[in-house]
């Protein structure tokens, strides 16, 4: 039977020259921490198929999620945690030996495309197979160092870029093509990876952790952060789960919800909350100024994301609620009591709504 998939494919940059040129029992050491930090990171929606010595095929099927971005953020999330862990090793190490001297020399590229594929049953093990499969792996051998300058990257073929429907962030990307043997000319994006890991670093985090908050609400879903995440920051599924008219978003950069942009939720014509946002840490925590509240009081929200055994437990995390100018503060600090109850109750029907459109989608 046939299926569509996004194949994403992560390889380690200049892995047969560390091997070949370190010693092997410490090479083996820094590769196996490289490797779990990857499994680590590679979280539903994708799904791991198989090992091929410096590389790991992992698929997500088509439908596993509602946002092409949220594809994107889980590809930006591996690299993070890959080039974090790569530069606490070698920050931390007092070894004078070849294979950690050689730590800076790793690097990673992902492959991304889209396409069909069929299980094989392999001597009792499930392999994907198809042109597109093969399509994927090819792709691991372009010339795109030697053409764009770039040495960490994420290469999209076309066919992903449209199924993610990410036309509007291929501004940020160079475009690339490869021609290989019974296949053709594969068009293709590449994405800088070192740029996106160096605004990482820069970045000034803003939460709000439930120990230091005013009040917090929590509540567990039966789904892994990727898809939780995936519908708290989709409109069409946002709408539902807080039960408005609708959802729009503003501030959109190439067709991505950064810092500043805003989701605005309409009760009704003339009331509508606006929810900013001032960080987000993709599958981790989002945090957001709400203004638009009754009276003109506002307050900021993080939303923790933490993995349990069972699914995902969803923390909402609130600053004291404070006023646009004297009086409405006045009346904020007057009804805190009233204020946390209301806000309880709003977010446990959330949290009511979150449950039920994961777990009981057609329900």
């Amino acid at each position: 039977m046939l299926h569509q998939a996004y194949f994403v494919i992560a390889d380690i940059t200049g892995y047969t020259a560390f091997m070949t040129g370190s010693e092997l029992e410490h090479a083996q050491d820094i590769l196996k921490t490289l490797f779990d930090t990857l499994l680590d990171n590679i979280k539903p929606p994708l799904i791991v198929s198989n090992f091929q010595g410096d590389a790991i095929l992992t698929y997500a099927p088509e439908g596993s999620f509602s946002r092409g971005e949220t594809l994107l953020e889980t590809i930006e999330t591996i690299y993070c945690e890959f080039s974090h862990t790569l530069e606490n090793m070698h920050r931390n190490t007092t070894c004078t030996c070849r294979a950690c001297a050689n730590i800076p020399k790793l690097d990673l590229k992902l492959f991304v495309h889209h396409g069909e594929y069929v299980i094989q049953d392999m001597r009792g093990k499930s392999e994907l197979s198809g042109p597109d499969v093969i399509v994927a792996h090819r792709m691991m051998k372009n010339d795109v160092k030697e053409k764009t300058g770039l040495k960490a990257y994420t290469l999209f073929t076309e066919a992903a870029v449209n199924g993610l429907g990410l036309a509007d962030f291929t501004c940020e990307m160079k475009s690339h093509s490869e021609t290989y043997d019974h296949i053709g000319e594969v068009k293709m994006y590449a994405y800088c990876l070192k740029t996106l890991w160096a605004q990482e670093r820069e970045k000034r985090r803003v939460f709000i952790t439930p120990e230091a908050a005013y009040f917090f609400i929590e509540g567990e879903v039966d789904a892994p952060p990727a898809l939780v995440w995936d519908y708290l920051n989709d409109p069409a599924h946002l709408q539902k789960i807080l039960g408005v008219e609708g959802v729009s978003a503003t501030g959109i950069v190439n067709g991505r919800q950064k810092t500043g942009s805003v989701l605005h939720c309409a009760h009704g014509t003339a009331n509508v909350t606006d929810f900013k946002i001032l960080d987000i840490k993709p599958f981790d925590y989002r945090t957001d100024n709400v203004t638009g509240l009754p009276m003109g009081m506002r307050c900021r929200i993080t939303t923790w994301f933490k993995p349990t055994d069972k699914g995902t437990k969803v923390i909402w995390a609130l600053e004291n609620i404070t006023g646009s100018n004297f009086i409405s503060n006045m009346m904020a600090r007057l009804m805190q009591s009233m204020l946390r109850r209301e806000f309880s109750k709003d977010y446990r029907r959330v949290h009511t709504n979150l449950r039920n459109l994961i777990e009981t989608p057609n329900g």
